[in-house]
């Protein structure tokens, strides 16, 4: 992933400085990192420009590679202990997964149950 962050000039390959392999795309004629744990086939809907150095491109997951184990096929829910994923902060830094938690979404009945907040009224209701 580092070697790959490299400002190479436009004639040496990342592909071949990082030592990867590709194969080929299944849904987008677009070659796909064979060692990624995780590898997106996406089609572009737009893209959007933010600033003169800066563009957003949006568009929508054709297909997905996944190494065996990371994706549940029946759930469709991504095993985190074989993921492993990786999370760029910024500049240098980097992180891990740590702990785990579940935090349930509330829905607006129990906030305003836990809150004690008149619908109607749209203001918390006076302590008896």
């Amino acid at each position: 992933m580092n070697t790959c962050s490299i400002d190479f000039p436009s004639d040496v390959s990342e592909i071949e400085a990082a030592e990867f392999t590709t194969r080929p795309g299944v849904a987008i004629p677009v070659p796909r990192i064979a060692e990624a744990p995780v590898a997106l086939e996406c089609r572009h809907y737009v893209t959007l420009e933010v600033s003169h150095r800066r563009q957003f491109c949006i568009g929508s997951v054709v297909h997905l590679h996944a190494r065996p184990g990371i994706i549940d096929p029946e759930r469709l829910r991504v095993n985190l202990d074989a993921y492993k994923p990786v999370a760029r902060l910024f500049g240098n830094l980097y992180a891990r997964l740590g702990e785990k938690f579940a935090l349930k979404r509330q829905s607006f009945a129990e906030w305003q149950a836990e809150n004690g907040v008149d619908a109607a009224a749209g203001r918390a209701e006076p302590n008896s």
